[in-house]
């Protein structure tokens, strides 16, 4: 004999694969695709025909759910390579920018999707990325090195350090200047030349990201 029975996706009992599907789900996705069901298979289906569709059909019912599973991803403060080329694939842009967009997600708390509808990248030599109208330094100890390193030969540099000697800020050489800032800590110096509101450090890709928030793009 079969019994049937009328339940909410939302209180379905999922098991093995079907499982991890499910819960990357909110509620109101699961009751999309409940609707989707009830209107391709209006006289019912069975809870392994169910079970199944979310074990192997994932894509399916992303779609039918409405939920991007790149785009509606939330990072933490560990990023993994893999994780890092699904962005990057996603975004349409190099595994570097993506390091960046994985970095602007974690320090601003907010999902990727919502990331890429502001993220720019205003000059990726120089590690230079906004988000919101906020500028961003982002990089790793060597990115960051290489900024500094360009700054301090720039024309740019040479009217701050006009200005700074001018404030009595500095009483030694330009090139005394240059010197110790690219001696002293990387961290130290970005802020001493961009002026930094907010300063973070993650794990992305197997290597220490930094992520600058800055008052003021000098180049």
């Amino acid at each position: 004999m079969r019994i049937y029975e009328d339940i909410s996706l939302r209180n379905f009992k999922f098991w093995s694969g079907a499982v991890d599907t499910a819960e990357k789900l909110t509620e109101e996705q699961l009751d999309r695709v409940e609707t989707t069901l009830e209107e391709l298979y209006p006289e019912g289906v069975s809870d392994t025909f169910i079970n199944d569709l979310f074990w192997f059909e994932e894509k399916t019912i992303f779609e039918w759910a409405g939920y991007d599973p790149i785009g509606d991803m939330g990072l933490e403060d560990q990023v993994s390579s893999t994780v890092v080329r699904d962005i990057a694939e996603y975004i349409n842009e190099s595994f570097e920018h993506a390091i960046a967009l994985s970095a602007l997600a974690i320090f601003n708390q907010e999902k990727v999707g919502q990331i890429k509808t502001e993220f720019e990248i205003e000059d990726g030599e120089l590690h230079h990325y906004s988000y919101n109208l906020d500028d961003y330094i982002i990089g790793s100890t060597n990115d960051i090195h290489d900024v500094l390193t360009y700054t301090v030969n720039s024309d740019e540099f040479k009217e701050l350090y006009e200005e700074a000697r001018l404030n009595g800020d500095v009483d030694y050489s330009i090139d005394e200047w240059k010197e110790r800032l690219l001696d002293q800590d990387c961290v130290e110096s970005i802020e001493r030349i961009f002026g930094v509101d907010t300063m973070a450090k993650y794990n992305i890709a197997e290597q220490t990201v930094y992520v600058f928030k800055i008052n003021d793009w000098i180049l």
